[in-house]
């Protein structure tokens, strides 16, 4: 048996979570939810209660709960990891960078990359192929576009798990502070934390300095 604590066994019993609460005797069904999401095991006294509730062991309730908590810490884990390859990096930005939303869709990315190459180097198909990883070896011209219209250094797209972190980060951030796009120079700051701007800036000098003079191929 592979139950979890919320999506197996709970349900399973045909209980929704707020009725956890005439189970164990509290007020909220805050215990049960904080073991469920993996936040914080359940007490003691509380187990033989939902595991009569569930129709299950305590045994089984506790294995329950142990792999509610190996969900939680791989969900983290996941969360927690810096993109390396291209499309794992071009997913990142499009998922961080536009909170409430719509992301822009493969035609619209290509449009600008070539708008800022001046020529057709790229389309929707292509763009497609390096965010599915189907294509990892695009032409400089269209790193460079892709850059640009996301707004983040070339070498984010290059092999330097540095620059990739440095700018995972900063999408952290800004996904934290709830700020949306925010681009590092000539943004607006309403709405945004100082301490959040000072850091988004030091992200983009750090970044600029890395990249060195602008040159286009």
């Amino acid at each position: 048996m592979r139950s979890t604590l919320g999506t197996d066994l709970r349900c399973d019993a045909s209980l929704y979570r707020y009725e956890t609460r005439a189970v164990i005797g509290t007020k909220s069904d805050g215990p049960v939810a904080g073991a469920e999401q993996g936040v914080r095991r359940l007490k003691d006294r509380y187990i033989p209660l939902l595991a009569a509730a569930y129709g299950v062991t305590e045994d089984e309730l506790k294995r329950a709960q142990d792999r509610s908590f190996g969900a939680a810490d791989e969900e983290t884990a996941e969360a927690e990891k810096v993109p390396e390859t291209l499309a794992e990096k071009i997913t990142l930005l499009l998922e961080r960078s536009y909170p409430g939303r719509t992301a822009p869709d493969d035609q619209e990315i290509a449009d600008s990359v070539n708008a800022y190459a001046g020529s057709q180097v790229t389309t929707a198909e292509d763009i497609e192929a390096l965010r599915t990883g189907g294509d990892d070896t695009p032409v400089p011209m269209v790193l460079e576009g892709l850059a640009k219209f996301f707004d983040v250094s070339k070498l984010y797209f290059e092999p330097n798990e540095s620059v990739a972190r440095q700018v995972y980060e900063g999408l952290r951030l800004m996904s934290a502070a709830k700020v949306g796009r925010v681009r590092a120079r000539g943004m607006s700051t309403e709405g945004l934390p100082a301490d959040v701007l000072s850091i988004l800036n030091d992200l983009a000098s750090e970044l600029d300095k890395k990249a060195g003079p602008s040159t286009n191929n």
